[in-house]
């Protein structure tokens, strides 16, 4: 990830760039099962950040966005690729 991205901003970037990385998996797919492999150790779940989680992240000098400058950022993004 690029650096000093708040979070919003970061799952924006993962989520664009997840698009690329589904297209090619599934793209494929087929050899991939071939090559399949169990997971190591047990599987992990980060939810969205709670108040306490925001308060940290601006203990740490990081940013919390806005829903607005998120969509804005988005939108621009989204337009831009198109």
């Amino acid at each position: 990830l690029p650096e000093k991205l708040d979070a919003l901003s970061c799952s924006r970037h993962v989520n664009f760039h997840g698009v690329d990385l589904t297209r090619a998996v599934l793209r494929d797919l087929d050899e991939l099962r071939k090559n399949k492999r169990e997971q190591a150790g047990a599987a992990s779940y980060f939810s969205f950040p709670t108040r306490a989680d925001t308060a940290m992240c601006l203990e740490n000098g990081r940013r919390v966005t806005s829903f607005w400058r998120f969509f804005g950022e988005t939108v621009t993004s989204k337009a831009t690729q198109d």
